[in-house]
């Protein structure tokens, strides 16, 4: 089993120590099989005085960058992450494609056992949430099978890209709710540091942050896993 994690990244000065978190936690040391990318979109390109290549649509600065020819901001994720797609199913043959945002912490071992038995085709998987009659995995970490991306990238066109009029994982969902069900992943979401340890579950592979922009709750949580370890 191969599987592709694509981080939703930013490189401005709130999100960046969230990506700096994500890196120096839970996307340190991953297993053999998978695959970490921080996707940015290309600005960062810009700001690190990196020549932007003609006719660019995806870049991969190794070790685990990965850049989109799309505008960085909130109402442009879903360019991103569908480029994202298009690049990793070229660049591998992964099982298995998982997309969360730096505000959360994957337990990559736990993501694999999860995984272990689920169906290698038409896989869609996250915590089911509906906005305005529109079931969805929520972005904060969506997982898809191999032949679900294709079918993304192969119907990109039938998707609305504008943020303003549905956010990435609410257009996501309404192309795939025609041909697949949404699968129940597992999360804890907390607020901050004190509902962490109330709420800690070391079989959950997923945390998410309502405060998204807090990098101290990455060294938490994996904290905690690694107290579970000893």
């Amino acid at each position: 089993m191969k599987i592709a994690v694509s981080v939703l990244a930013n490189d401005d000065h709130n999100f960046a120590a969230m990506v700096e978190g994500c890196r120096n936690t839970w996307a340190k040391n991953c297993p053999e099989n998978t695959k970490v990318y921080f996707n940015y979109g290309i600005r960062y390109m810009n700001t690190h005085g990196i020549e932007v290549p003609e006719d660019m649509n995806v870049v991969i600065i190794e070790p685990d960058i990965m850049v989109c020819n799309s505008p960085e901001n909130y109402h442009a994720l879903l360019q991103k992450t569908i480029m994202s797609f298009d690049a990793l199913l070229q660049i591998d043959d992964y099982d298995y494609i998982v997309r969360p945002n730096c505000g959360s912490y994957v337990n990559l071992e736990l993501l694999n056992e999860f995984l272990q038995d689920k169906p290698r085709n038409g896989y869609y998987a996250g915590v089911p949430t509906e906005h305005k009659g529109v079931k969805y995995a929520s972005g904060a970490c969506m997982i898809f099978s191999r032949d679900v991306v294709q079918y993304l990238v192969e119907n990109s066109k039938e998707l609305e890209y504008d943020g303003k009029i549905k956010m990435d994982d609410v257009a996501i969902g309404d192309l795939l709710n025609k041909k697949y069900d949404i699968s129940e992943g597992k999360r804890v979401q907390i607020n901050n540091e004190k509902e962490l340890e109330e709420q800690f579950d070391p079989n959950v592979y997923h945390y998410y942050y309502r405060s998204k922009r807090n990098p101290n709750l990455h060294y938490k949580v994996h904290e905690l896993f690694e107290g579970v370890k000893v």
